[in-house]
């Protein structure tokens, strides 16, 4: 029988020790009847995370892991992080090396964006870094940006951006979401008009 690959919702109820801080709209008997299901990954592994013999340190606990606060860790520069999450990265970095490039070229292309990096060999390089050892995920993403070249060129380059423009096609929907159904065209173009 092929069993399906671990999720974080298997982390969970993986660690008996573990509780689940709860949510106002689950009542005890839904907690318990989900912290009570099998758990499901390879056999002979535990899936828990934040296990596999690495020690953290007494008396502070294991921030619990998801993929969105790993994400974060890593989009997030390195010295907003505190020393918990820092260590934390460090060790799931230390424990999967795909993890490692991930996170470098990551945090690359998100310091070109932030910075607006206007050198056109930057993004050139990155690509190419990636298209030779990144993951498969990150090689998709660079093939999109390779493909969309000039424009991701220009957005690094520019301080020009359409954000009022998108701002207002979005309050000419909402106004025409608002008034369908109640008038004809030239109230809603006199609403359009004169509305702030």
């Amino acid at each position: 029988m092929r069993q399906r690959p671990v999720r974080p919702a298997d982390v969970r109820r993986a660690d008996p020790g573990f509780d689940v801080p709860p949510r106002a709209s689950h009542d005890r008997a839904h907690r318990s009847a989900h912290r009570h299901r099998p758990v499901l990954g390879r056999p002979g592994r535990s899936p828990d995370l934040r296990a596999s013999g690495h020690d953290h340190v007494p008396g502070h606990p294991a921030p619990y892991l998801t993929v969105r606060r790993v994400t974060d860790w890593i989009m997030r520069r390195p010295e907003r992080l505190d020393d918990t999450e820092r260590k934390c990265l460090d060790e799931l970095c230390e424990r999967s090396p795909a993890l490692a490039t991930t996170t470098q070229y990551a945090r690359r292309l998100a310091t070109m964006v932030r910075e607006r990096r206007s050198e056109h060999l930057a993004l050139d390089v990155w690509l190419a870094d990636v298209r030779l050892d990144g993951q498969p995920e990150l090689r998709s993403l660079a093939g999109g940006i390779r493909r969309d070249h000039a424009a991701v060129l220009a957005a690094l380059n520019t301080t020009l951006t359409s954000g009022a423009v998108e701002g207002n096609v979005t309050r000419i929907k909402l106004l025409k979401r608002q008034m369908y159904g109640r008038a004809n065209f030239d109230l809603l173009r006199r609403r359009i008009l004169l509305s702030p």
